[in-house]
């Protein structure tokens, strides 16, 4: 007698229902378990073209990220068999509320450039955020203490966390300074867990290295016949948290007590980028109007502007009291937010370090004046995205000077440093 055993596959399915947690602002993690080990996704919202990966295994789970405030949007999970559905369902999220005191956003001119912004908040509320394009909240950490700022706010380089900058302003002693409040702090806008690294004595911003180095400014007094000068130095901590100092501004400029603000220091450096293509940190000094290029060895590489520029310029305007300094083009452009008096605008330079040149290719004026911070970055299609600091406002601009869109926060509102993520961007591990 001939037997015949057939066997048949068991097709993975849901076991059990489909599991919502809101974390912090608008994000919601779903979880779902499958009966045996498949490959899941989750869509959501009404663009079929979103979608999350729920990964392999028996149990999975996704990211929503960008859901609008208090919105109600479907949500679909999805089990596969090789490249078959063979298992859905179907139920839908509704998004936590902003807080009343989040900055309320008007907008002007077309949908280019959709996406995100993270960014310090330096008015009123105080603290960092995550924000569409369109104004749209998507997270937020609030702190409102007196007398301590926040001017810069980043993704953690793998895009997990937020990281920002808390410090005491304006110290007037090294007592002050070694009593103030200086730290970078990281938070998972899920579950709101915090971790902090303390920056003694530093302030206004930090760079993130891709070998897990972190830098940032410190004030750095010197006695200067019976008072004391605040300077700033340039910190690094390497991976292991070992910190060094690299550079100080003593060491490249003679003090000038006319530009020595009351409360402000000497030099008052305001920021502080990493260019990963030519291995150099951009210090922005504010009050000698000058951008000190430093390696990671503590060479001065070049100065651009201030008493002793590297670079015969040939703008019609100087840069002045600038802030945030951006390289592309492998060093070749140089991008600054320029923070006259004459008015807040952005310039654009070509380098030349061989020659000893730099020639103005790119200002913008939007008719806005920031008497404090501002930023401005380039996307890959060659739009500007600016921050107008304490103007309260954000914008973009094509290559030709064409104002593409504005958006503008209400009374109130003030945006410090941070950075600009195009949608399509991975964010905390979710598609947006």
């Amino acid at each position: 007698m001939l037997f015949v055993t057939a066997l048949f596959a068991c097709a993975p399915a849901l076991d059990g229902d489909v599991r919502m947690v809101h974390g912090g602002g608008t994000f919601v993690r779903v979880s779902w378990n499958t009966t045996i080990a498949a490959h899941s996704r989750l869509r959501w919202g009404t663009d079929p073209e979103r979608v999350v990966d729920g990964g392999d295994g028996v149990e999975h789970a996704a990211m929503l990220v960008g859901l609008l405030p208090q919105a109600t949007e479907p949500v679909t999970v999805e089990v596969l068999d090789g490249d078959q559905v063979v298992d859905t369902l179907a139920t839908e999220v509704t998004a936590d509320p902003a807080p009343p005191q989040f900055p309320v956003f008007s907008r002007s001119g077309g949908d280019e450039d959709p996406g995100w912004f993270v960014s310090s908040l330096f008015g009123s509320p105080q603290g960092a955020a995550i924000f569409s394009t369109e104004g749209a909240p998507l997270w937020w950490s609030f702190n409102d203490t007196k007398g301590v700022a926040i001017t810069d706010a980043q993704l953690d380089l793998a895009h997990q966390k937020v990281r920002y900058l808390e410090f005491t302003p304006n110290p007037l002693s090294p007592d002050d300074a070694a009593a103030g409040i200086g730290r970078i702090l990281e938070e998972d806008p899920f579950d709101g867990t915090t971790t902090e690294i303390a920056i003694a004595e530093g302030h206004h911003a930090f760079a993130q290295l891709p070998d897990g180095a972190l830098a940032w400014l410190v004030s750095d007094f010197r006695d200067v016949d019976g008072f004391w000068a605040r300077g700033d130095k340039l910190v690094e901590r390497d991976a292991d948290g070992i910190e060094r100092d690299l550079w100080s501004a003593w060491d490249s400029f003679s003090y000038d007590a006319t530009i020595d603000d009351d409360g402000f220091g000497w030099t008052h450096a305001n920021c502080v980028t990493w260019d990963e293509a030519t291995q150099t940190y951009l210090v922005s000094l504010r009050n000698e109007s000058a951008i000190v290029a430093v390696g990671r060895d503590g060479q001065v590489r070049w100065t651009f502007g201030g008493p002793t520029p590297s670079f015969t310029m040939t703008e019609t305007r100087p840069v002045l009291h600038q802030h945030r300094p951006r390289l592309y083009d492998d060093g070749a452009t140089l991008l600054v937010f320029d923070n006259g008096e004459a008015g807040s605008q952005v310039a654009g330079y070509a380098l030349d370090p061989a020659a000893g040149t730099a020639v103005e290719q790119v200002r913008v004026d939007q008719g806005l004046q920031a008497y404090s911070l501002g930023d401005v970055e380039r996307l890959a299609n060659d739009d500007l995205v600016v921050t107008w600091g304490t103007a309260g406002a954000l914008s973009a601009v094509g290559p030709d000077g064409t104002v593409r869109w504005t958006l503008s926060g209400d009374l109130g509102s003030a945006f410090g440093f941070g950075q600009f993520l195009q949608s399509g961007d991975l964010l905390l591990g979710a598609e947006l």
